[in-house]
């Protein structure tokens, strides 16, 4: 089982020719953020998520490289890991039942995603799967929720 989930907002980003890219900003927090990361995680198998974003991609790449040997370099895009803010509830059991067919498969999962995603998703984890209440909400560009799915505790990760 899964011993620790990360789930990250992707950072501040700008739009480049119709599409949305990492702002030099954004890129300066997700390293430092990823840094953080990576110092929480010893050793273990670790699996990256993102959603199909180009930004969340930019932040996945970050990551991975943070975390060096400790990942392997593959990053799995998914959109199942997106939620559309009218239909939240049915997103989030799609989104968990998508990946729990991983969670006997790594000590540490990430996944980039946006806002509400980040907002919501640590919670419905922590209920479902943990059976325990956790609160996860709103959370700014670049940081992160990290649940430690042994002790059942959430905490927020901020870059600065």
């Amino acid at each position: 089982m899964v011993k620790r989930l990360f789930v990250v907002r992707s950072g501040e980003c700008e739009y480049d020719n119709d599409r949305l890219l990492l702002s030099k900003h954004g890129k300066a927090s997700i390293t430092i953020l990823a840094q953080k990361i990576a110092e929480k995680i010893k050793s273990g198998n670790v699996l990256i998520f993102r959603t199909s974003a180009f930004r969340a991609g930019e932040c996945a790449d970050i990551i991975s490289k943070a975390l060096g040997k400790r990942h392997n370099g593959d990053i799995i895009t998914s959109n199942e890991l997106w939620i559309n803010k009218d239909i939240i509830g049915s997103n989030l059991s799609k989104s968990l039942n998508y990946l729990s067919r991983y969670l006997e498969q790594a000590d540490t999962i990430i996944i980039v995603s946006h806002s509400i995603f980040a907002a919501n998703f640590p919670s419905h984890f922590a209920e479902k799967v943990l059976k325990t209440k956790l609160s996860s909400y709103s959370i700014d560009n670049a940081c992160a929720w990290a649940i430690d799915c042994n002790k059942k505790t959430i905490s927020k990760i901020e870059p600065f």
